[in-house]
């Protein structure tokens, strides 16, 4: 009989999962990073990765930012840590952008990964998780212009029976990422409802679908029987600031499929009605 097998446990905790931060260019700013290990015993490499619409990318050394060092009391963080259980390890993040940087959004993430013991002579599975806290940071010395596009159009003819599938996607072109506020509204005979956008984030260059929810729920469709015309509008604003971004669209719900069977139906009766009584005619002769 086989001997049991005992796995090793993962369980990495990070504060804060995200760092937003607007700094000016020759400014220095230092944050602190708390990491929990709550499983085993378990070696740790803590590195920062791009953060890109694709997800997380490894950095070439020669395309790393020199003004972004993390260190563990004082010390840099560039060999495998052995984190004890329960351990808290309290990093530091610091932020020193020059003062002939590029003015722009940098996406960055403080990874943490979990490696397999070092030399060690025993069997093991070579199981890995890696977490990250996302770092969202623009450098400016007066503000980076934000700017949204609305690119998706909703059908302007829907079956009274169908759903309404929101397909709103939203691309960021301005220089900055921001977070949509508001709702989109719907207005008709048959139905009037508001539904709250998500305010998720939205990186430069990057699309990406709007999220809905109506009483704390997740909504991606208006469900039930549609008739008439119905207008969609689409309101909010850029992060908490004043730049209001609007949208109106107009469809109509018509019942054009069982319309469409009910004509054929009523067709193929014709059809075959026709068909019998001059079978009827040609029997009589």
């Amino acid at each position: 009989m086989p001997r049991d097998v005992k796995g090793q446990s993962i369980a990495l905790s990070v504060s804060p999962p995200i760092l937003e931060l607007m700094i000016q260019p020759g400014k220095n700013v230092n944050q602190e990073f708390s990491l929990t290990n709550l499983g085993e015993d378990t070696f740790i490499r803590i590195n920062i990765a791009e953060l890109s619409t694709d997800g997380l990318e490894e950095i070439a050394p020669e395309n790393r930012l020199p003004w972004l060092e993390v260190s563990l009391d004082g010390n840099p963080t560039d060999k495998p840590l052995l984190v004890r259980q329960d351990e808290k390890l309290k990093l530091n993040l610091r932020i020193n952008p020059g003062q002939n940087i590029e003015q722009k959004d940098y996406y960055r993430a403080l990874t943490f990964t979990t490696i397999p013991y070092p030399h060690d002579p025993q069997t093991q599975v070579k199981v890995s998780q890696t977490i990250a806290s996302l770092l969202l940071i623009g450098i400016s010395s007066q503000g980076l212009p934000k700017k949204a596009e609305i690119i998706s159009k909703i059908p302007r003819l829907i079956d009274s029976f169908d759903s309404l599938i929101f397909d709103i996607t939203l691309r960021n072109s301005g220089h900055a990422y921001f977070r949509p506020n508001g709702s989109i509204n719907l207005y008709g005979p048959l139905a009037k409802a508001q539904y709250r956008i998500l305010p998720q984030v939205i990186m430069v260059n990057q699309e990406r679908k709007l999220l809905l929810e109506k009483k704390n729920q997740p909504v991606d469709r208006i469900k039930g029987f549609l008739l008439g015309r119905y207008r969609l509008e689409t309101d909010f604003v850029l992060d908490e600031g004043t730049i209001q971004v609007k949208d109106v669209k107009t469809f109509y719900a018509v019942p054009w499929k069982a319309t469409l069977l009910i004509l054929l139906s009523w067709f193929v009766f014709r059809f075959i009605r026709k068909a019998r009584n001059k079978k009827k005619g040609n029997r009589k002769i």
